[in-house]
């Protein structure tokens, strides 16, 4: 009596196994989206759980991943010029939004999303591929992906300024430095 090893069925009946892809996710390191996939061959499982590549699978998924967890929550280990000022100017809304304690200053993130969503190409969905596109679109227009101030800002929130919060305190001939933090009900709340 010979064995069977569960590999030689995946291999020879290739053309009858039964593929499930889910949980389509933004992975960091290799820069691209990616998903678990199961396999069976006339319901007997063979595999579960393989991490398999899946911008290719679903090209259109896999942009609205791409977009929403590197670009817009900031998954992405690059260098690009564009997305370094993005992001430090997310921060330093989210600061002002600390010092005005007001959680309403920054714009949610499906305008962010609509923002990129109008900029970058169909076909889309890993690091690689956007920055060869990115790099053809900055020399047309070098800050095409730039957010501005007022794109992240609510309009109600425009009169609230930095100018209103000091970094720092001039007390009794020494200089102390301010740092803001709404949070409140924790004894972090307030400015120390």
């Amino acid at each position: 009596m010979a064995t069977i090893e569960p590999d030689w069925l995946e291999t020879i009946g290739a053309h009858l196994v039964k593929r499930h892809r889910y949980d389509p996710h933004w992975e960091k390191k290799p820069a691209h989206v990616a998903a678990y996939e199961s396999g069976t061959l006339y319901g007997l499982p063979l595999y579960a759980k393989r991490r398999v590549h899946y911008g290719p699978m679903d090209p259109v998924e896999s942009r609205k991943v791409f977009i929403r967890e590197a670009l817009v929550n900031g998954e992405w280990e690059t260098r690009a010029p564009f997305f370094l000022h993005n992001r430090k100017l997310v921060r330093d809304i989210e600061q002002l939004e600390h010092k005005s304690r007001r959680p309403d200053v920054l714009v949610d993130d499906e305008l962010i999303y609509a923002f990129y969503d109008s900029l970058v190409p169909e076909g889309i969905h890993n690091g690689a591929a956007f920055d060869a596109w990115r790099r053809e679109a900055e020399k047309e227009d070098p800050k095409r992906l730039y957010l501005k101030r007022e794109d992240l800002m609510r309009h109600e929130a425009a009169g609230i300024t930095t100018a209103q919060f000091p970094h720092q305190i001039e007390m009794a001939g020494r200089s102390f430095a301010l740092e803001y933090h709404h949070e409140p009900g924790t004894p972090r709340d307030g400015v120390t």
